[in-house]
């Protein structure tokens, strides 16, 4: 091969190397961006976990002290809409 032909293969190949870079460089902007979006969600997640516990943890509070009654407890617990995650009753037992 001479050296007019090494030329024109390697102009022939760029465009494709950069073509390949490119892709390869969107494939890593869309992946980031998917990332971030993931990560927001679980640090949304996580803070909305922390405020259902607080909230549980204040109502048990308040409870435990007298300063509410247990309808009221369940009323608090019900207008916060965290009944699910309390269990009580025999369904309530874990196996």
């Amino acid at each position: 091969m001479n050296p007019e032909q090494m030329a024109q293969l390697s102009r022939q190949r760029k465009p494709t190397d950069e073509k390949r870079r490119e892709f390869l460089a969107e494939l890593r902007e869309a992946e980031n961006a998917e990332r971030e979006v993931l990560l927001a969600a679980l640090r949304t997640g996580a803070a909305q976990s922390q405020l259902i516990t607080n909230v549980l943890k204040t109502v048990g509070t308040c409870l435990a002290g007298q300063t509410i009654t247990t309808d009221e407890a369940l009323e608090w617990v019900a207008d916060e809409e965290l009944l699910e995650w309390i269990r009580l009753g025999p369904e309530g037992r874990q196996s």
